[in-house]
């Protein structure tokens, strides 16, 4: 755009300022605004007039006057503060002229980087300016209706017909009408004085947008430029040699990368604030709360050595450990960082991720993360450069080469020292040392700016990798420890089977967010992430019909998603509260049970209206969809119902409830799912059991654990006729006598039967707990046989005589036969050895 086209461009943006003050205060139009505010307004002493239609002017309503007038002073008074735009419009137009300067300059060879960066600058400037013309804006329209009141009081005022008039010739009169319009002309400049310093402000807002938007096009071409010549020879080949540079030239560009990237670093903290208080914030408050959740392991916690036996990086370096979880996690709270802020954050990342290997890896190992480390510092301070600097060439390609040597050593010294990092890391190492291959070729062959950045690009994805992998760790034991503090109370720390499948759920969760951060710090350093997000986002917002039906793949990508995480955040209810009963499962009162089921239903049907409004779906198709759900119900789809019901009415009436023991049927175990469709039971083979809800409502169901743990436990034991029933009867109660049998109710011993071959006797006792009454039993009856062994006291059991009235002779005879082939046999072998 040239200059001439650009002024009018902002002569017409401040003519529409005009007319948009106008039609606030109620004038004809933009020439009758500037003729108030840039005019003398003509209220003296002497030159106010009114028509002469109009009755004089009473006392009462001057008051009303002063009033209105004191009302307009006041507002005036309430100026907005425009310090921070008037510091801001300079800023902005000295480094847009320093921009297009280096634009304009041909020598100077741009990269994306530099680019990218700008146009972050110029998105968060915009941002600022939104603002900043919000703010503006609304202070013109209350100037307008201000000036809006003085044109009224103005209308009505006439001195001159006021002082000739007998009825208002009183010296007090005269006096306060003198001092109104003394008043009303101060507070008038004042008001003008307002409007045209706001104008003035709007007016070099507007013109500083037009220069952004028009600096934005014009970096997006170049952006398109350098994209489509990416893979274009810009030096010759290695074995050619290179036009000599100028001495300073490397000095300037590393002059301008340090004043580019500061004023942007400042101007974007200073936008943002807000965002960078709270980060820090939640740092201190995360660190604090890392070192209190170890301290109380280590402090409170009977088991502390096997829940620490199970951690690695929390309990050595707490602290470190809060810092590097919450550091990864920096871009969630600052909207498209320029590179600057983004290089800051993975340096933080990258030093604190060495500090946590220091101890946890072999020194051969560790030296050789030293060496990547300085590749990776060299990596962040060259990525600062707005321009490119032909004299990297030589440097970019040691380090290429110096990166495929690490990249080859960690991978065969990870095999045989370490074991912290996963196995697929092997791959992202074979991955790091490929891409370095790849800089290295298109640094020999004259692609220097692809060379570096795909060098670039591979050392901070690999420290990333690295990163991201320990942040997982991290934050699955916190939530580990998080899980053993509430349950410090118990004797017993969380089973192991428990640990594993808590590992996996976390791990799974916190690996696939990893996964999305790494993919965005890798496009970030290709200078991809615009395109592809602007690619995507092409593609799932794109109109598509089906028969009759429109849709986008935007909406079903989030409908789905929406009705992901609502049943992911139910099952995992499900399954942490299925840990908390287990833990009180002495205490039906303290656990959750199937109340858990209702708290699921509820999150599920609550996403699932999220996703709709989400989607954007109307609620008529849904009516549709219900309707075809109700006939799908009326002919196939009973069963499915039924159980579902079933599973709502559990919930309320819970007849049973999680670590509950029951019999249904043949299956008997112990609950552990309360599902929505079916209940999940273990019975005593250690086989999961599956069984409707719909049963166990319409069947027989058995809860051995209802309204407590009890259980009576009875026993038949018979003794021999010639046995003294009253010492039978007393060894036997002596024999009752433990810690795991209830004294109340009493154990009872009770002469039941005179069977054939023995005295029976039936015994009856309790136990505290279903869990032990088999051992309890065990215990029992070894008592009961041993004090009746030690007394003498027989306990007989079945004999049966055999008597052989004949035998055959026929039976005799092949035994016989065969007592004469073994003997043959004999014979011959001793005559063979013979």
């Amino acid at each position: 755009m040239s200059g001439f086209s650009a002024s009018i461009v902002r002569s017409l943006s401040f003519f529409a300022t005009l007319c948009i003050c106008t039609q606030a205060s109620g004038q004809s139009g933009p020439m009758e605004l500037i003729k108030n505010v840039l005019a003398p307004t003509s209220k003296t002493e002497d030159t106010l007039t009114v028509k002469e239609t109009e009755k004089p002017v009473s006392l009462g309503q001057l008051r009303n006057f002063q009033t209105e007038i004191v009302r307009v002073k006041n507002t005036l008074r309430r100026r907005p503060d425009t310090t921070e735009v008037a510091d801001f419009i300079p800023r902005v137009e000295a480094l847009v002229a320093g921009i297009e300067t280096t634009l304009n300059d041909r020598e100077i060879a741009l990269n994306l980087r530099m680019i990218g960066s700008i146009l972050n600058f110029i998105n968060f400037s915009e941002r600022s300016l939104t603002k900043y013309e919000s703010e503006l804006g609304d202070r013109l329209n209350v100037l307008a209706k201000a000036k809006q009141s003085m044109d009224s009081i103005e209308h009505r005022l006439s001195k001159p017909k006021l002082l000739s008039d007998q009825p208002y010739q009183s010296k007090e009169f005269n006096e306060f009408l003198t001092q109104i319009a003394s008043t009303f002309d101060a507070t008038a400049e004042e008001l003008k004085l307002q409007q045209i310093e706001i104008l003035r402000f709007d007016s070099k807002v507007q013109n500083i947008r037009l220069d952004l938007q028009e600096l934005a096009a014009q970096l997006q071409f170049e952006s398109r430029r350098i994209a489509d010549n990416i893979f274009s020879k810009e030096i010759p080949y290695l074995w050619h040699p290179l036009a000599a540079r100028d001495s300073k030239h490397l000095e300037r560009v590393l002059n301008s990368a340090i004043a580019y990237n500061s004023i942007i670093l400042f101007r974007y903290l200073r936008v943002y604030m807000a965002e960078t208080i709270a980060f820090i914030i939640l740092l201190v408050v995360l660190i604090f709360w890392f070192q209190k959740t170890y301290d109380r392991i280590l402090r409170d916690n009977k088991n502390k050595d096997i829940i620490l036996s199970r951690t690695t990086y929390i309990p050595n370096f707490p602290k470190y450990s809060a810092a590097l979880a919450l550091l990864s996690l920096f871009v969630l709270f600052y909207p498209d960082p320029p590179m600057v802020i983004f290089s800051i954050g993975i340096f933080l990342v990258g030093t604190i991720t060495g500090i946590l290997l220091r101890k946890r890896v072999q020194k051969p190992v560790f030296i050789t993360w030293c060496v990547f480390y300085v590749l990776f510092i060299f990596s962040i301070l060259s990525n600062l450069f707005w321009e490119i600097v032909f004299e990297e060439r030589h440097l970019i390609m040691f380090f290429s080469i110096s990166g495929i040597v690490v990249g080859l050593i960690y991978i065969l010294r990870l095999k045989a020292y370490t074991k912290e990092l996963p196995k697929y890391f092997v791959y992202i190492s074979w991955a790091y040392v490929a891409i370095e291959f790849c800089s290295l070729v298109f640094n020999t062959l004259g692609r220097l700016s692809l060379s570096k950045m795909l060098s670039i690009t591979a050392t901070v994805g690999l420290m990333q990798a690295i990163s991201l992998i320990i942040f997982v760790m991290i934050v699955k034991e916190f939530i580990y420890l998080q899980i053993e503090l509430r349950n410090q109370k118990n004797s017993d720390p969380t089973s192991s089977n428990d640990y594993v499948k808590l590992k996996i759920k976390t791990l799974k969760v916190f690996s696939l967010l990893a996964v999305g951060l790494w993919l965005y710090f890798f496009l970030k350093n290709l200078s991809l992430l615009e395109l592809v997000i602007e690619e995507v986002s092409l593609f799932l917002e794109k109109p598509r019909s089906l028969l009759y039906a429109k849709f986008s793949f935007g909406t079903i990508f989030t409908f789905f998603l929406t009705l992901y995480f609502a049943t992911f955040l139910a099952n995992n209810l499900a399954y942490f509260s299925e840990i908390r009963d287990r833990k009180f499962h002495h205490n039906r009162n303290k656990r959750f049970g199937s109340q858990v089921l209702l708290l699921r239903l509820a999150i599920i049907a609550l996403g699932f209206f999220i996703a709709l409004a989400a989607a954007g779906i109307p609620i008529d198709r849904i009516t549709i969809v219900l309707g075809a759900l109700s006939v799908g119900i009326g002919f196939g789809l009973q069963t499915i119902i039924n159980n579902l019901v079933s599973g709502v009415i559990l919930a309320f009436e819970r007849p049973i409830q999680i670590g509950d023991t029951i019999d249904s049927g043949p299956d008997q175990g112990v609950v552990k799912e309360i599902g929505i469709r079916a209940s999940k039971i273990k019975n005593w083979d250690g086989a999961e059991v599956i069984i409707p809800n719909g049963n166990l409502l319409a069947n027989r169901l058995t809860n051995w654990t209802l309204s407590d743990k009890k259980r009576r436990v009875e026993l038949t034991i018979g003794v021999a006729y010639n046995s003294e029933i009253d010492l039978v009867t007393e060894l036997i109660q002596n024999a009752l006598v433990s810690d795991g049998i209830l004294k109340f109710p009493s154990p009872l011993v009770l002469f039941q039967n005179m069977n054939e071959s023995s005295l029976d006797f039936r015994v009856l006792f309790w136990v505290s707990d279903f869990e032990i009454w088999i051992a309890v039993r065990d215990q029992a009856m070894r008592a009961i046989y041993h004090s009746l062994k030690e007394n003498g006291i027989e306990i007989p059991f079945p004999q049966r005589d055999l008597h052989i009235k004949s035998f055959q002779r026929e039976a005799i005879q092949p035994l016989a036969d065969l007592d004469e082939i073994k003997e043959s046999k004999t014979n011959n072998t001793e005559s063979s050895k013979e």
